[in-house]
């Protein structure tokens, strides 16, 4: 074992520790001071933006990143999700729409898409582009279990109010 836990064991064997997001983000920052039109650079800093938490700049530089590549799908859906956590639920489906033009058998576009069209309450298109993806993709639980959300949370009364008493009876 090494004193330091894995990281002093990485550079022991040779490896060096990936460095930090925040670290990655200042690097990806100073690159773009040099090279703004570099597309591939504002994608990956969206990236590591949304994955620590910062929605609102992540969707400034993927929406940088889809101007300068607009044909990259990946850029677009991850431009949508972004927007989804950042709140703008509406520009996130027609991030989704735009992935989904260039990739239209990516059952994570199609997911992402019907998450959008639920947040914007149209179940029924929800469902449908779920369905296209069982379409394309019969094995895809997440779609199966998505599409079964949907139908419960379109309950009749009587059937809310019935799952309502048992959920208290237990």
């Amino acid at each position: 074992a090494h004193a330091n836990g894995p990281r002093d064991a990485a550079t022991a064997h040779g490896k060096a520790a990936a460095p930090s997001p925040v670290a990655r983000i200042t690097a990806l920052r100073d690159t773009l001071a040099r090279h703004p039109d570099d597309s591939a650079a504002w994608s990956e800093l969206g990236n590591l933006l949304y994955r620590v938490g910062d929605f609102g700049h992540a969707v400034v530089a993927l929406q940088r990143a889809s101007a300068l590549a607009p044909r990259r799908a990946l850029t677009w859906l991850m431009l949508g999700r972004s927007q989804l956590a950042f709140g703008a639920v509406d520009d996130a489906r027609i991030a989704f729409e735009c992935a989904l033009a260039l990739a239209p058998d990516d059952a994570s576009i199609g997911l992402s898409l019907a998450a959008a069209l639920l947040a914007l309450d149209r179940p029924d298109d929800a469902a449908a582009r779920l369905r296209a993806v069982l379409a394309q993709h019969p094995g895809c639980g997440a779609a199966w279990w998505s599409l079964a959300n949907i139908k419960t949370l379109r309950l009749s009364a009587d059937e809310g109010r019935a799952l309502e008493e048992r959920s208290r009876a237990t």
